[in-house]
């Protein structure tokens, strides 16, 4: 691999990583200031998305929710960084290049967080 590309590789992973634990700490944070333990929303998103909960009383703070809700979370967040240190490294070439970064993060992120919304439209509520 060139050394300029195990670099953006390099800068792909650390701002995934420094992405998902900001979030995981985020509603930790909501979890706790609301009285609830701070995996409840792990749990609860596990549990709509793996096991097809439609109703906050299905919902109970278990492991396989809550590794298998953050395994995700964790590799969506890996492939948005890897995607944002590519587009950083593509608009370095040319200001035009600029644009295309901004408009594909833009298009990204609003489709990954309408998926997440139609997933737990039920559960809404819910959420911190």
């Amino acid at each position: 691999m060139a050394p300029e590309r195990s670099e953006t590789f390099r800068q792909g992973l650390v701002a995934g990583m420094l992405g998902y634990a900001t979030v995981v700490v985020f509603f930790a944070l909501l979890n706790l200031i609301g009285g609830k333990s701070i995996f409840y929303t792990a749990a609860l998103l596990g549990s709509a998305l793996f096991y097809g909960a439609r109703d906050v009383s299905a919902v109970t703070v278990a492991a396989g929710p809550i590794l298998a809700y953050n395994g995700v979370h964790l590799r969506v967040f890996l492939a948005f960084g890897m995607a944002a240190a590519w587009l950083a490294e593509l608009s370095e070439h040319g200001p035009h290049f600029w644009y295309i970064a901004a408009i594909l993060l833009i298009t990204f992120a609003f489709h990954v967080f309408g998926l997440l919304l139609g997933m737990t439209e039920s559960l809404r509520a819910a959420l911190p």
